[in-house]
């Protein structure tokens, strides 16, 4: 009842938070192997490459103010578990192939930020072929903006970083 009915209604609000945790919350009733298989995946991806996302964020950190990027902030958004399982579920349950469980972003004062950003990313980090995707010049139907890229850190580790405004981000939100 609860993904068939108040999720789309979270949905139709713009209520993402509150949809993530309705879908999150359902699926770990509905198929709790599943969710707890999933759950522990996220956690463990997460507390492996904590140390190597924090050196990478830091390098980027550094990078953006010496080269006077606006940066606002930038934080982690870890993928929720059931959209964790839907995108496995197109990868036929390969969780290797799925890149953005851990994704950093990256708060710029102003649009052209954004771009500048990725570019000093990618003068450190190889981008990978086909990864790249800019919703602001084309933004999605629900007029989410944002520039995505993954890159491969040093470590071999791949990372997916999101760039956008702060105006972007708490539309996002």
């Amino acid at each position: 009842e609860t993904l068939e009915i108040y999720v789309p209604i979270a949905h139709r609000l713009q209520v993402g938070k509150l949809r993530s945790q309705l879908q999150d919350e359902s699926f770990k009733y509905l198929k709790p192997a599943e969710f707890h298989r999933l759950h522990n995946f996220i956690l463990t991806n997460f507390n492996t490459r904590e140390p190597h996302l924090q050196e990478a964020t830091n390098q980027i950190e550094e990078l953006l103010k010496e080269q006077q990027v606006s940066l606002v902030e930038t934080s982690y958004r870890i993928k929720s578990v059931y959209s964790l399982f839907n995108k496995a579920k197109r990868y036929h349950n390969n969780l290797e192939k799925i890149y953005d469980v851990i994704a950093l972003r990256i708060i710029v004062d102003k649009m052209p930020d954004c771009y500048a950003a990725m570019g000093i990313v990618h003068s450190i980090y190889k981008p990978i072929k086909g990864r790249i995707k800019d919703y602001i010049a084309r933004p999605k139907a629900n007029g989410y903006r944002s520039l995505h890229t993954t890159v491969m850190l040093d470590n071999g580790d791949f990372l997916e970083i999101q760039f956008r405004t702060q105006e972007m981000h708490e539309e996002a939100e």
